[in-house]
Protein backbone atom coordinates (compact mmCIF):
# COMPACT_ATOMS: atom_id res chain seq x y z
CA UNK A 1 0.00 0.00 0.00
CA UNK A 2 2.77 2.47 0.42
CA UNK A 3 4.21 1.44 -2.48
CA UNK A 4 0.95 2.50 -4.20
CA UNK A 5 0.60 5.89 -2.62
CA UNK A 6 3.70 6.63 -3.82
CA UNK A 7 3.25 6.20 -7.03
CA UNK A 8 -0.29 8.22 -6.66
CA UNK A 9 1.84 10.81 -5.38
CA UNK A 10 3.92 10.37 -8.24
CA UNK A 11 1.17 10.95 -10.33
CA UNK A 12 -0.50 13.96 -9.09
CA UNK A 13 2.55 15.33 -9.52
CA UNK A 14 2.93 14.77 -12.88
CA UNK A 15 -0.25 15.92 -13.72
CA UNK A 16 0.17 19.33 -11.83
CA UNK A 17 3.76 19.52 -13.78
CA UNK A 18 1.63 19.42 -17.67
CA UNK A 19 -1.12 21.81 -16.47
CA UNK A 20 0.79 24.42 -15.31
CA UNK A 21 3.45 26.78 -16.40
CA UNK A 22 6.67 25.13 -16.44
CA UNK A 23 9.04 26.93 -14.33
CA UNK A 24 11.89 24.80 -12.22
CA UNK A 25 11.16 21.48 -13.16
CA UNK A 26 13.37 18.81 -10.92
CA UNK A 27 12.12 15.44 -12.00
CA UNK A 28 10.89 14.30 -14.97
CA UNK A 29 8.63 11.65 -15.21
CA UNK A 30 7.07 9.75 -17.99
CA UNK A 31 2.92 9.45 -17.46
CA UNK A 32 2.44 6.54 -18.90
CA UNK A 33 5.32 4.44 -17.60
CA UNK A 34 3.71 5.93 -14.36
CA UNK A 35 0.65 4.56 -15.33
CA UNK A 36 1.77 0.90 -16.12
CA UNK A 37 3.68 0.97 -13.00
CA UNK A 38 0.89 1.75 -10.82
CA UNK A 39 -1.05 -0.52 -12.74
CA UNK A 40 1.75 -3.45 -12.02
CA UNK A 41 1.89 -2.62 -8.86
CA UNK A 42 -1.87 -2.96 -7.97
CA UNK A 43 -2.15 -6.32 -9.75
CA UNK A 44 0.28 -7.81 -7.32
CA UNK A 45 -1.36 -6.02 -4.49
CA UNK A 46 -4.72 -8.04 -5.68
CA UNK A 47 -3.06 -11.26 -6.21
CA UNK A 48 -1.66 -11.06 -2.70
CA UNK A 49 -4.84 -10.45 -0.83
CA UNK A 50 -6.94 -13.18 -2.95
CA UNK A 51 -4.48 -15.47 -1.53
CA UNK A 52 -5.71 -16.43 2.08
CA UNK A 53 -2.69 -16.03 4.33
CA UNK A 54 -2.06 -19.66 6.15
CA UNK A 55 -3.06 -19.88 9.30
CA UNK A 56 -0.38 -19.29 11.55
CA UNK A 57 0.37 -23.40 13.00
CA UNK A 58 0.78 -24.14 16.40
CA UNK A 59 3.98 -25.03 17.18
CA UNK A 60 4.11 -28.58 16.81
CA UNK A 61 5.83 -30.26 19.77
CA UNK A 62 8.21 -32.50 18.72
CA UNK A 63 7.56 -35.87 19.36
CA UNK A 64 10.09 -37.12 22.45
CA UNK A 65 13.07 -39.81 20.79
CA UNK A 66 11.95 -43.65 21.85
CA UNK A 67 13.77 -44.32 24.88
CA UNK A 68 16.84 -46.71 23.88
CA UNK A 69 15.97 -50.04 25.33
CA UNK A 70 18.20 -50.77 28.47
CA UNK A 71 21.49 -53.00 27.53
CA UNK A 72 21.10 -56.11 29.47
CA UNK A 73 24.12 -58.22 29.69
CA UNK A 74 23.46 -61.51 28.28
CA UNK A 75 25.04 -63.52 30.96
CA UNK A 76 22.15 -63.90 33.80
CA UNK A 77 22.26 -61.89 37.49
CA UNK A 78 23.00 -65.03 39.95
CA UNK A 79 20.20 -65.79 42.44
CA UNK A 80 20.87 -66.10 45.61
CA UNK A 81 18.65 -68.93 47.61
CA UNK A 82 17.58 -68.40 51.47
CA UNK A 83 17.50 -71.60 53.06
CA UNK A 84 13.90 -71.47 54.07
CA UNK A 85 13.24 -71.69 57.86
CA UNK A 86 11.05 -73.80 59.30
CA UNK A 87 7.53 -72.89 61.50
CA UNK A 88 8.42 -73.96 64.21
CA UNK A 89 5.80 -76.99 65.65
CA UNK A 90 3.82 -75.70 68.45
CA UNK A 91 3.69 -78.24 71.52
CA UNK A 92 0.21 -79.29 72.05
CA UNK A 93 -1.13 -82.83 73.30
CA UNK A 94 -1.24 -84.66 70.33
CA UNK A 95 3.60 -83.91 69.83
CA UNK A 96 4.03 -84.03 73.41
CA UNK A 97 5.13 -87.32 73.39
CA UNK A 98 7.95 -88.54 71.18
CA UNK A 99 6.53 -89.96 67.71
CA UNK A 100 8.05 -93.68 66.22
CA UNK A 101 11.36 -93.20 64.95
CA UNK A 102 11.69 -89.74 66.27
CA UNK A 103 14.68 -91.02 67.95
CA UNK A 104 13.58 -90.22 71.48
CA UNK A 105 11.89 -92.34 74.25
CA UNK A 106 9.04 -91.31 76.07
CA UNK A 107 9.70 -92.05 79.66
CA UNK A 108 6.35 -91.23 82.22
CA UNK A 109 5.47 -92.24 85.65
CA UNK A 110 3.83 -91.13 89.11
CA UNK A 111 5.18 -89.61 91.95
CA UNK A 112 3.77 -90.00 95.27
CA UNK A 113 4.65 -88.71 99.23
CA UNK A 114 6.66 -91.83 100.64
CA UNK A 115 3.80 -92.20 103.17
CA UNK A 116 0.59 -91.17 102.19
CA UNK A 117 0.87 -92.48 98.31
CA UNK A 118 -0.80 -89.29 97.21
CA UNK A 119 0.63 -87.70 94.17
CA UNK A 120 2.80 -84.44 94.55
CA UNK A 121 2.69 -81.91 92.29
CA UNK A 122 5.03 -79.57 91.39
CA UNK A 123 7.75 -82.21 91.67
CA UNK A 124 10.73 -81.29 88.82
CA UNK A 125 12.51 -83.69 86.63
CA UNK A 126 16.58 -82.48 86.26
CA UNK A 127 18.32 -84.59 83.57
CA UNK A 128 22.30 -84.02 82.95
CA UNK A 129 21.88 -80.41 84.56
CA UNK A 130 20.71 -77.95 87.29
CA UNK A 131 17.19 -77.27 84.49
CA UNK A 132 13.76 -78.54 85.19
CA UNK A 133 13.42 -80.98 82.07
CA UNK A 134 9.45 -81.46 82.90
CA UNK A 135 7.62 -81.43 86.38
CA UNK A 136 4.86 -83.41 87.49
CA UNK A 137 0.99 -82.30 87.32
CA UNK A 138 -1.21 -81.42 90.18
CA UNK A 139 -2.03 -86.03 90.26
CA UNK A 140 1.43 -86.37 90.76
CA UNK A 141 2.01 -87.72 86.98
CA UNK A 142 4.81 -86.76 84.75
CA UNK A 143 6.55 -87.56 81.63
CA UNK A 144 9.44 -86.83 80.00
CA UNK A 145 10.78 -87.40 76.18
CA UNK A 146 14.75 -88.79 76.45
CA UNK A 147 17.20 -89.46 73.35
CA UNK A 148 17.43 -93.31 72.98
CA UNK A 149 20.40 -95.60 73.30
CA UNK A 150 21.31 -94.45 76.94
CA UNK A 151 20.19 -94.79 80.22
CA UNK A 152 19.42 -91.26 82.24
CA UNK A 153 19.71 -90.29 86.02
CA UNK A 154 16.61 -88.46 86.75
CA UNK A 155 16.67 -86.43 89.91
CA UNK A 156 13.13 -85.67 91.07
CA UNK A 157 13.20 -82.30 93.07
CA UNK A 158 9.99 -81.12 95.30
CA UNK A 159 9.17 -76.92 93.87
CA UNK A 160 7.34 -76.76 97.30
CA UNK A 161 9.39 -78.22 99.40
CA UNK A 162 9.29 -80.84 102.51
CA UNK A 163 10.76 -83.60 100.67
CA UNK A 164 13.70 -85.10 99.75
CA UNK A 165 15.42 -85.21 96.45
CA UNK A 166 14.89 -88.15 94.76
CA UNK A 167 17.95 -89.81 92.10
CA UNK A 168 16.73 -92.48 89.89
CA UNK A 169 17.59 -94.54 86.60
CA UNK A 170 15.37 -95.32 83.54
CA UNK A 171 16.69 -97.05 80.74
CA UNK A 172 14.06 -97.87 77.57
CA UNK A 173 16.04 -101.79 77.05
CA UNK A 174 14.87 -101.36 73.03
CA UNK A 175 11.07 -99.85 73.62
CA UNK A 176 10.13 -96.73 72.79
CA UNK A 177 7.64 -96.10 75.33
CA UNK A 178 8.80 -96.83 79.18
CA UNK A 179 6.08 -96.78 82.07
CA UNK A 180 8.86 -96.06 84.98
CA UNK A 181 7.70 -97.90 88.47
CA UNK A 182 5.53 -95.02 90.93
CA UNK A 183 8.57 -92.93 92.50
CA UNK A 184 7.76 -92.48 96.45
CA UNK A 185 9.35 -89.37 97.75
CA UNK A 186 10.24 -89.23 101.64
CA UNK A 187 9.58 -86.36 104.19
CA UNK A 188 12.47 -84.03 105.02
CA UNK A 189 12.51 -83.93 109.23
CA UNK A 190 10.85 -81.12 110.50
CA UNK A 191 12.57 -77.98 110.88
CA UNK A 192 15.22 -78.86 108.14
CA UNK A 193 13.46 -77.79 104.90
CA UNK A 194 15.76 -74.56 104.40
CA UNK A 195 18.86 -74.26 105.61
CA UNK A 196 19.66 -71.57 108.52
CA UNK A 197 20.26 -67.97 107.71
CA UNK A 198 24.19 -67.62 106.21
CA UNK A 199 24.39 -71.22 105.31
CA UNK A 200 23.70 -73.27 101.94
CA UNK A 201 22.71 -76.33 101.89
CA UNK A 202 24.05 -79.09 99.36
CA UNK A 203 22.61 -82.51 99.04
CA UNK A 204 22.60 -85.02 95.89
CA UNK A 205 23.26 -88.99 95.82
CA UNK A 206 26.64 -91.26 95.59
CA UNK A 207 26.01 -94.07 93.58
CA UNK A 208 27.41 -97.00 92.27
CA UNK A 209 29.32 -96.12 88.35
CA UNK A 210 28.28 -99.39 86.78
CA UNK A 211 24.72 -100.11 88.28
CA UNK A 212 23.28 -96.98 89.29
CA UNK A 213 22.70 -98.40 93.06
CA UNK A 214 22.95 -95.68 95.74
CA UNK A 215 25.98 -96.43 98.42
CA UNK A 216 25.67 -96.39 101.81
CA UNK A 217 27.82 -95.22 104.51
CA UNK A 218 29.93 -93.08 102.23
CA UNK A 219 31.96 -90.66 104.18
CA UNK A 220 31.65 -86.82 102.93
CA UNK A 221 35.42 -84.88 103.63
CA UNK A 222 34.93 -81.08 103.70
CA UNK A 223 38.16 -79.30 105.36
CA UNK A 224 40.05 -81.98 106.19
CA UNK A 225 41.76 -85.38 104.58
CA UNK A 226 40.45 -87.35 107.01
CA UNK A 227 37.15 -89.11 107.42
CA UNK A 228 36.72 -88.98 111.32
CA UNK A 229 33.15 -89.83 113.18
CA UNK A 230 31.49 -85.99 113.09
CA UNK A 231 31.76 -86.19 108.76
CA UNK A 232 28.94 -86.28 107.60
CA UNK A 233 27.81 -90.08 105.96
CA UNK A 234 25.64 -91.11 103.13
CA UNK A 235 22.27 -92.83 104.30
CA UNK A 236 21.02 -96.73 103.43
CA UNK A 237 20.18 -95.50 99.57
CA UNK A 238 22.72 -93.65 99.08
CA UNK A 239 21.61 -89.68 99.44
CA UNK A 240 23.53 -86.90 101.69
CA UNK A 241 22.80 -83.56 102.88
CA UNK A 242 25.62 -80.87 104.75
CA UNK A 243 24.68 -77.58 105.54
CA UNK A 244 27.90 -75.05 104.50
CA UNK A 245 28.49 -71.80 105.22
CA UNK A 246 27.76 -69.24 102.32
CA UNK A 247 31.12 -68.83 99.95
CA UNK A 248 31.27 -69.12 96.52
CA UNK A 249 32.44 -72.86 96.24
CA UNK A 250 33.18 -75.60 98.56
CA UNK A 251 35.37 -78.98 97.73
CA UNK A 252 33.63 -82.25 99.34
CA UNK A 253 35.55 -85.31 99.11
CA UNK A 254 33.99 -89.12 99.35
CA UNK A 255 35.30 -91.50 100.26
CA UNK A 256 34.61 -94.95 101.01
CA UNK A 257 35.61 -96.08 104.60
CA UNK A 258 35.46 -99.75 103.38
CA UNK A 259 38.22 -98.87 100.58
CA UNK A 260 35.82 -100.71 98.23
CA UNK A 261 35.70 -97.39 96.03
CA UNK A 262 37.94 -94.96 94.57
CA UNK A 263 37.71 -91.68 96.24
CA UNK A 264 36.26 -88.51 94.35
CA UNK A 265 36.58 -84.69 95.00
CA UNK A 266 34.01 -82.29 93.54
CA UNK A 267 33.46 -78.62 93.46
CA UNK A 268 30.56 -77.69 94.63
CA UNK A 269 29.01 -73.73 93.59
CA UNK A 270 26.43 -71.77 95.80
CA UNK A 271 26.19 -69.13 93.13
CA UNK A 272 23.95 -66.97 95.73
CA UNK A 273 21.47 -69.82 96.42
CA UNK A 274 20.49 -71.23 99.55
CA UNK A 275 19.97 -74.91 98.06
CA UNK A 276 21.62 -76.37 96.16
CA UNK A 277 21.04 -80.10 94.57
CA UNK A 278 24.42 -81.67 92.72
CA UNK A 279 24.55 -84.66 90.16
CA UNK A 280 25.05 -88.11 91.34
CA UNK A 281 28.47 -88.95 92.65
CA UNK A 282 29.11 -91.69 90.74
CA UNK A 283 32.02 -94.36 92.46
CA UNK A 284 33.84 -96.92 90.30
CA UNK A 285 34.95 -100.10 92.47
CA UNK A 286 39.03 -100.36 93.33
Amino acid sequence: MRRIARLCSLLVIASACSTSAPTVVRETVDPSALAAAVASAMASERASQTQSPAPASSPTPSASPAEEPTAVSSTPAPVVQRPATPAPTPLTAANSAPSSGSGYINYHGLVVDGDTAIGIPDVCLVVGAFVCGSRSDANGVWAIALPAGHAWNVIFVSLIGGYESLSIWVDSLGQEEMLVPTVRMRRTAVGTATPATGYVRFHGRVVDANTGVGLAGICLVIGSLGCSADKPRSNSEGYWSVDLTSQPYWDITFQSPQVHYRTVTTRVYSLSRNDVLVPDIRMRPQ
